[in-house]
């Protein structure tokens, strides 16, 4: 039960939450900046296109981005962890080209069918840096499948996300507009994928023998590859078929609230860097119970440090709006709540997915994602038209709740892994038993503004701490966890 790096885990867990936060913050300034210079439609129209550019650079992944870090974790010889780099990269390359050639020849037909309107380059812009997103995260699978979290943070985190706000920000200041956004995002994705590059390159030169792996890096990848389009397509099939029932203006609201909720996975996703190739470890040592220890411990911290934004998205969700978009966004605010719902499930259930990846059951996570993107879609016919982007909020929170509830059980019935045990229970129920109600009264006697959004936010985190603590929650490994965030706050104080 000692042959886990638990510091390690959360050294790592924190430099990537660090760079995590930079990078929501940054994307958020982006959007901010863009959603209050060009408006609401406009920037309804950015939102469509991002989400297009998103689905189209996980069909240039092909799932690699799993694959890749699960191989090189796995693997001990340089020569075949070379060919795992070479072979992902060639495989992405070559599906990168034939898709741009094919959504630039389509674009004047994408542009009415989803924008309503012609955007000039601005939509071949956005389509020349698929490339560069697949292959940066090839280059970033190579870090993770290494364990090199710095490098991840600075070439993901933090350059790739600088350069974009930069260009942005001068784009906008010399008059370009929403063509800003197009060329912030082509020069931006350039930047990371050569950055990322670089320092792939000082763990494992590409230069020097190598073995292609292309047919088993693409068996293990292939039912990924559907899995990751499915989950992207879960995330962004809303904008675009807001953009195709509701217009641009719509899209706009909708994708307000959207990257505010989406902020719940920042401390999940901080955590699923280490993880999944710690979990292939252990798989492929056969330590079941030190992969459910890290899974159950992960996963209650997650609920912990997560806990108070869900509060304060659903029960200050217009004010919340109000704060980071002003008055215009205000209506947003339903769409925040009922998407935290959903976002929140994910905390709940922690690294699940990549738990199934890490034993080697890739295709149930495929027909998990296949199951929740098709009630996705039928969810959004159905509820889009009367509800407009309410009825997307609610699609999207349903789904993301019944593929959580679907992987859960299958971990928990077929493989004897659960992340809830010992007193995690006691946690997952005190918390919200406790502070639900009392937010909830303090809504009914006072008037809460949007400046009173972020004590709010304090206040449940420090009552996280106090209800943990009193009710004697905490046990040996809960105890390295604060010892590493202690030792982390030491030197900046």
């Amino acid at each position: 039960m000692n042959s886990i790096d638990l510091p390690k885990i959360f050294t790592s867990a924190s430099l990537v939450f660090i760079g995590t936060i930079f990078g929501r913050i940054s994307g958020l300034a982006e959007r901010l900046i863009i959603g209050r210079a060009i408006g609401v439609e406009q920037y309804g129209s950015v939102s469509i296109l991002l989400s297009l550019v998103m689905f189209s650079s996980i069909l240039c992944l092909f799932g690699l981005s799993e694959g890749v870090p699960r191989y090189i974790s796995r693997l001990e010889n340089r020569r075949d962890r070379r060919g795992i780099w070479i072979s992902a990269t060639i495989l992405s390359a070559v599906l990168s080209i034939a898709i741009v050639v094919l959504l630039v020849f389509s674009s004047e037909r994408l542009s009415d069918i989803l924008l309503k309107e012609r955007v000039g380059i601005l939509f071949e812009m956005f389509v020349l840096s698929i490339p560069f997103i697949a292959l940066t995260d090839i280059n970033v699978g190579v870090i993770r499948g290494y364990e090199n979290t710095k490098y991840r943070v600075l070439s993901k985190d933090l350059l790739y996300p600088f350069i974009r706000i930069f260009i942005l920000a001068v784009g906008i200041r010399f008059g370009l507009g929403i063509q800003s956004a197009g060329f912030a995002y082509l020069i931006g994705s350039f930047g990371a994928f050569l950055s990322s590059g670089y320092l792939a390159a000082r763990l494992l030169s590409p230069i020097g023998e190598f073995k292609y792996q292309i047919s088993s890096l693409s068996k293990f990848s292939a039912p990924l590859m559907i899995s990751s389009a499915m989950a992207v397509l879960l995330t962004q099939t809303d904008t675009l078929m807001l953009g195709y029932f509701k217009g641009s203006l719509q899209t706009g609201l909708y994708s307000a609230a959207y990257p505010l909720a989406a902020g719940l996975q920042i401390v999940l996703g901080a955590f699923g860097f280490i993880y999944l190739p710690l979990a292939s470890k252990l798989d492929a040592d056969d330590a079941s119970a030190d992969m459910n220890r890290i899974y159950t411990l992960t996963t209650k911290w997650v609920f912990i440090i997560t806990f108070p934004a869900f509060l304060v998205f659903t029960l200050f969700s217009s004010q919340t709006i109000r704060l980071f978009w002003g008055e215009t966004y205000q209506s947003a605010g339903t769409a925040l709540g009922i998407l935290s719902a959903g976002f929140f499930s994910n905390a709940i259930v922690g690294r699940n997915r990549e738990t199934l990846s890490a034993i080697g059951e890739t295709k149930i996570v495929m027909y998990s994602n296949v199951l929740a993107y098709v009630v996705n879609v039928f969810l959004n016919i159905l509820l889009i038209p009367p509800l407009g982007f309410a009825g997307s909020a609610v699609s999207s929170a349903l789904s993301y709740i019944l593929m959580n509830i679907c992987i859960y059980l299958i971990l928990r019935i077929n493989f004897g892994v659960t992340p809830y045990r010992g007193q995690v229970w006691k946690i997952y129920t005190s918390i919200p038993l406790i502070q639900l109600p009392l937010f909830y009264a303090t809504t009914r006697i006072i008037s809460v503004e949007p400046i009173h959004v972020p004590l709010i936010l304090m206040t449940s985190g420090v009552l996280n701490l106090i209800i943990i603590y009193v009710g004697g929650f905490l046990n040996d490994d809960d105890m390295i966890v604060i010892s590493e965030l202690l030792d982390k706050v030491r030197p900046i104080s």
